[in-house]
């Protein structure tokens, strides 16, 4: 087991990095958004319990991020293999200001020993004057602490996972807050011991 978590923690780390990315664009240089992209997110593949997730562990490999009010529309991605934070598009008033965080596992340890850890990644999009930018980091929650069926016991928010082909995973999550419908999409590998 101890290879399968020094490879893994070298691995992860490495390719995505503890200091933070992050990508500014003017507003004006963006692509609009298509209208709301939430409403038609959906699984990839076959539905599956956390209980059915294979041993082992989830290593992100992209995430998807989509942010959307009556009247904003924005959309971002995270390259976890190439370590590159974009933002796709933005749709808005030119006065539209806000911030909005969102904490996501990038690497969830499956194993019964609990050898590898987790780690949670913390996505920042920020919208304000001409400017839109996305950065993220570790997350500064504790990672170890960190619990997969706490994700579905959450009250405001809808969680699915799915099983795209033989090793891959998807997870999405879609929370609405008072002004605000968030979502993220994070495709996993699953790495075997």
């Amino acid at each position: 087991m101890k290879p399968l978590k020094n490879i893994l923690t070298i691995v992860f780390f490495l390719a995505v990095a503890i200091i933070a990315r992050a990508e500014e664009k003017p507003k004006e240089s963006l692509p609009n958004c298509a209208a709301s992209k939430i409403s038609e997110l959906k699984e990839s593949g076959i539905l599956v319990s956390i209980s059915d997730l294979p041993s082992g562990a989830l290593l992100a490999r992209d995430a998807k991020v989509f942010i959307e009010s009556k009247d904003l529309h924005l959309q971002a991605s995270q390259d976890f293999i190439k370590p590159k934070s974009q933002i796709l598009c933005f749709s808005g008033p030119a006065q539209s200001k806000f911030s909005v965080s969102l904490d996501v596992p990038t690497l969830i340890d499956l194993t019964i020993e609990k050898l590898i850890g987790n780690s949670i990644w913390e996505f920042n999009l920020m919208v304000d004057g001409k400017q839109v930018g996305i950065w993220d980091q570790v997350s500064h929650l504790q990672s170890n602490s960190f619990k997969l069926s706490e994700l579905t016991t959450t009250a405001d928010q809808e969680v699915l996972f799915s099983q795209v082909n033989h090793d891959q995973y998807e997870l999405i999550i879609k929370q609405q807050t008072k002004n605000l419908l968030k979502a993220v999409v994070i495709t996993f590998d699953s790495v075997q011991p």
